[in-house]
Protein backbone atom coordinates (compact mmCIF):
# COMPACT_ATOMS: atom_id res chain seq x y z
CA UNK A 1 0.00 0.00 0.00
CA UNK A 2 2.99 2.21 -0.26
CA UNK A 3 1.92 3.82 -3.81
CA UNK A 4 -1.77 4.30 -2.40
CA UNK A 5 -0.08 6.06 0.79
CA UNK A 6 2.06 8.39 -1.36
CA UNK A 7 0.02 9.29 -3.46
CA UNK A 8 -3.50 10.19 -1.92
CA UNK A 9 -1.56 11.71 1.62
CA UNK A 10 -0.26 14.72 -0.17
CA UNK A 11 -3.77 15.85 -0.38
CA UNK A 12 -4.53 18.59 3.33
CA UNK A 13 -8.08 16.75 3.93
CA UNK A 14 -6.72 13.02 4.37
CA UNK A 15 -3.63 12.18 6.24
CA UNK A 16 -1.76 8.67 7.06
CA UNK A 17 -3.60 7.78 9.50
CA UNK A 18 -6.72 8.48 7.49
CA UNK A 19 -5.53 5.58 4.42
CA UNK A 20 -4.73 2.91 6.87
CA UNK A 21 -7.69 2.94 8.75
CA UNK A 22 -9.59 3.17 5.38
CA UNK A 23 -7.52 0.38 4.00
CA UNK A 24 -8.07 -1.76 7.29
CA UNK A 25 -11.66 -1.04 7.38
CA UNK A 26 -12.92 -1.15 4.12
CA UNK A 27 -10.66 -3.75 2.75
CA UNK A 28 -8.67 -1.61 -0.30
CA UNK A 29 -6.76 -4.97 -0.01
CA UNK A 30 -5.00 -4.79 -3.43
CA UNK A 31 -1.61 -4.78 -3.80
CA UNK A 32 -1.55 -4.27 -7.58
CA UNK A 33 -2.73 -0.35 -8.17
CA UNK A 34 -2.98 0.76 -12.04
CA UNK A 35 -3.87 4.42 -11.06
CA UNK A 36 -5.16 7.07 -8.65
CA UNK A 37 -6.76 10.25 -9.86
CA UNK A 38 -8.93 13.20 -8.17
CA UNK A 39 -11.56 14.37 -10.47
CA UNK A 40 -12.79 17.80 -10.78
CA UNK A 41 -14.85 17.61 -7.66
CA UNK A 42 -12.26 16.62 -5.47
CA UNK A 43 -12.93 12.66 -5.13
CA UNK A 44 -10.22 10.16 -5.52
CA UNK A 45 -10.37 7.31 -7.86
CA UNK A 46 -8.63 4.04 -7.52
CA UNK A 47 -8.12 1.55 -9.44
CA UNK A 48 -6.63 -1.81 -9.28
CA UNK A 49 -6.58 -5.34 -10.39
CA UNK A 50 -9.73 -6.30 -9.15
CA UNK A 51 -11.70 -3.74 -8.49
CA UNK A 52 -12.46 0.10 -8.55
CA UNK A 53 -12.86 2.63 -5.48
CA UNK A 54 -14.51 6.31 -5.47
CA UNK A 55 -13.18 7.56 -1.85
CA UNK A 56 -14.83 11.40 -0.45
CA UNK A 57 -12.06 11.77 2.60
CA UNK A 58 -14.03 10.02 4.80
CA UNK A 59 -15.75 6.93 2.92
CA UNK A 60 -15.80 4.89 -0.14
CA UNK A 61 -17.83 3.78 -2.55
CA UNK A 62 -16.39 0.23 -4.15
CA UNK A 63 -17.31 -1.03 -7.58
CA UNK A 64 -16.63 -4.71 -8.51
CA UNK A 65 -17.73 -7.10 -11.26
CA UNK A 66 -19.99 -8.71 -8.92
CA UNK A 67 -21.95 -6.07 -7.32
CA UNK A 68 -25.39 -6.29 -7.22
CA UNK A 69 -26.23 -3.06 -7.73
CA UNK A 70 -26.06 -2.32 -11.69
CA UNK A 71 -25.03 1.02 -11.03
CA UNK A 72 -21.76 -0.26 -8.79
CA UNK A 73 -21.51 -3.15 -11.20
CA UNK A 74 -18.23 -3.14 -13.27
CA UNK A 75 -18.33 -4.88 -16.77
CA UNK A 76 -15.23 -6.75 -15.88
CA UNK A 77 -12.12 -6.75 -13.60
CA UNK A 78 -8.52 -5.92 -13.86
CA UNK A 79 -9.06 -2.36 -14.20
CA UNK A 80 -6.31 -0.60 -16.26
CA UNK A 81 -7.00 2.90 -17.02
CA UNK A 82 -9.27 5.82 -15.56
CA UNK A 83 -9.67 9.26 -17.56
CA UNK A 84 -11.64 12.08 -16.46
CA UNK A 85 -14.06 13.93 -18.64
CA UNK A 86 -14.17 17.11 -17.06
CA UNK A 87 -16.85 19.28 -19.66
CA UNK A 88 -19.48 15.94 -18.63
CA UNK A 89 -18.82 15.53 -15.41
CA UNK A 90 -17.48 12.20 -16.11
CA UNK A 91 -14.88 9.31 -15.37
CA UNK A 92 -14.23 6.23 -18.00
CA UNK A 93 -12.62 2.89 -16.85
CA UNK A 94 -11.09 0.48 -18.82
CA UNK A 95 -10.74 -3.04 -17.49
CA UNK A 96 -8.45 -5.45 -19.60
CA UNK A 97 -11.15 -7.30 -21.09
CA UNK A 98 -14.52 -5.77 -19.93
CA UNK A 99 -16.01 -2.96 -21.70
CA UNK A 100 -15.21 0.90 -20.65
CA UNK A 101 -17.94 1.67 -17.69
CA UNK A 102 -18.37 5.43 -17.81
CA UNK A 103 -19.27 6.81 -14.36
CA UNK A 104 -20.71 9.91 -12.93
CA UNK A 105 -18.21 12.47 -10.42
CA UNK A 106 -21.41 13.57 -9.19
CA UNK A 107 -23.01 10.70 -8.69
CA UNK A 108 -20.63 8.18 -8.43
CA UNK A 109 -23.01 5.44 -10.32
CA UNK A 110 -22.58 4.01 -13.43
CA UNK A 111 -24.21 5.90 -16.38
CA UNK A 112 -23.53 3.77 -19.65
CA UNK A 113 -20.95 1.13 -20.98
CA UNK A 114 -19.31 1.02 -24.31
CA UNK A 115 -18.86 -2.43 -25.62
CA UNK A 116 -15.56 -3.66 -26.93
CA UNK A 117 -15.26 -3.47 -31.07
CA UNK A 118 -16.88 -7.11 -32.35
CA UNK A 119 -14.32 -9.88 -32.37
CA UNK A 120 -12.35 -8.46 -29.54
CA UNK A 121 -12.69 -10.08 -26.85
CA UNK A 122 -9.60 -11.78 -26.27
CA UNK A 123 -7.87 -7.88 -26.80
CA UNK A 124 -5.80 -6.86 -23.68
CA UNK A 125 -6.77 -3.20 -23.75
CA UNK A 126 -4.00 -1.01 -21.59
CA UNK A 127 -4.56 2.95 -21.60
CA UNK A 128 -7.74 5.11 -22.21
CA UNK A 129 -7.16 8.64 -23.75
CA UNK A 130 -10.36 11.18 -23.87
CA UNK A 131 -10.29 13.96 -26.47
CA UNK A 132 -13.09 16.08 -27.37
CA UNK A 133 -14.26 13.86 -30.40
CA UNK A 134 -12.59 10.38 -29.98
CA UNK A 135 -12.18 7.67 -27.09
CA UNK A 136 -8.59 6.06 -27.98
CA UNK A 137 -7.47 2.53 -26.57
CA UNK A 138 -4.27 1.23 -26.50
CA UNK A 139 -4.35 -2.63 -26.59
CA UNK A 140 -2.03 -5.84 -27.63
CA UNK A 141 -3.41 -5.54 -31.23
CA UNK A 142 -3.28 -2.15 -32.45
CA UNK A 143 -4.88 1.46 -31.28
CA UNK A 144 -8.12 1.77 -31.14
CA UNK A 145 -10.58 4.77 -31.46
CA UNK A 146 -14.36 4.98 -30.82
CA UNK A 147 -15.77 8.27 -32.29
CA UNK A 148 -18.00 10.16 -29.56
CA UNK A 149 -20.21 11.77 -32.22
CA UNK A 150 -21.17 8.54 -34.36
CA UNK A 151 -21.10 6.51 -31.22
CA UNK A 152 -19.13 3.31 -32.79
CA UNK A 153 -15.31 2.42 -32.97
CA UNK A 154 -13.78 3.14 -36.34
CA UNK A 155 -10.95 1.14 -38.29
CA UNK A 156 -8.14 0.51 -35.69
CA UNK A 157 -4.78 2.53 -36.01
CA UNK A 158 -1.24 0.47 -36.44
CA UNK A 159 -3.17 -2.95 -36.30
CA UNK A 160 -1.34 -6.23 -36.26
CA UNK A 161 -2.66 -10.12 -36.58
CA UNK A 162 0.82 -11.39 -35.18
CA UNK A 163 0.29 -13.83 -32.17
CA UNK A 164 4.10 -13.78 -31.53
CA UNK A 165 4.74 -10.52 -30.97
CA UNK A 166 1.49 -8.62 -31.04
CA UNK A 167 2.56 -5.73 -29.46
CA UNK A 168 2.71 -2.37 -31.88
CA UNK A 169 1.86 0.74 -29.31
CA UNK A 170 3.57 0.26 -25.95
CA UNK A 171 1.66 3.48 -24.33
CA UNK A 172 -0.21 6.59 -25.24
CA UNK A 173 -1.07 9.80 -23.60
CA UNK A 174 -2.46 13.72 -24.31
CA UNK A 175 -0.96 16.23 -24.61
CA UNK A 176 -2.18 20.11 -23.74
CA UNK A 177 -3.62 20.16 -27.75
CA UNK A 178 -4.99 17.07 -27.72
CA UNK A 179 -2.47 15.20 -29.72
CA UNK A 180 -2.41 11.94 -28.89
CA UNK A 181 1.41 10.41 -28.52
CA UNK A 182 1.62 6.98 -29.52
CA UNK A 183 4.86 5.01 -28.87
CA UNK A 184 6.00 2.02 -30.53
CA UNK A 185 8.23 -0.80 -30.08
CA UNK A 186 9.99 -0.07 -33.03
CA UNK A 187 11.07 3.09 -31.28
CA UNK A 188 8.77 5.46 -33.04
CA UNK A 189 6.70 8.27 -32.06
CA UNK A 190 3.77 8.45 -34.40
CA UNK A 191 1.87 11.54 -32.96
CA UNK A 192 -2.45 12.35 -33.90
CA UNK A 193 -4.52 15.37 -33.73
CA UNK A 194 -8.24 14.66 -33.12
CA UNK A 195 -8.85 14.58 -36.96
CA UNK A 196 -6.94 11.58 -36.67
CA UNK A 197 -4.11 12.68 -39.05
CA UNK A 198 -0.40 12.14 -38.56
CA UNK A 199 1.88 15.23 -37.51
CA UNK A 200 5.22 13.48 -37.68
CA UNK A 201 5.48 12.06 -40.78
CA UNK A 202 7.14 8.89 -40.75
CA UNK A 203 6.81 8.62 -36.99
CA UNK A 204 10.71 9.88 -36.84
CA UNK A 205 12.39 10.33 -33.60
CA UNK A 206 12.11 14.07 -32.73
CA UNK A 207 14.73 16.19 -31.72
CA UNK A 208 14.47 18.75 -29.20
CA UNK A 209 13.11 21.46 -31.54
CA UNK A 210 10.76 19.04 -32.96
CA UNK A 211 9.76 17.98 -29.54
CA UNK A 212 9.04 21.45 -28.29
CA UNK A 213 6.99 22.60 -31.26
CA UNK A 214 3.63 20.36 -30.22
CA UNK A 215 3.49 21.48 -26.82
Amino acid sequence: MICLISKIAVSQSVSYETVIGLNMKNKIYESNIRKITQDKFGFKWIVTQESAVRFDGHNITRYTSNEAKLKYRLSGVDIWDAEEDTANNEMYMLSSYGSIDVFSTITGSIIRRIKKPEGQESNWFMDIVLTPKHIWLNGFKGVWIFDRVQNKFIPPLEKTNSQNNPVITKKIFKDNNNNVWTFNNDGRVIIYNDEISVQNSGGQPLGNEQFIQYF
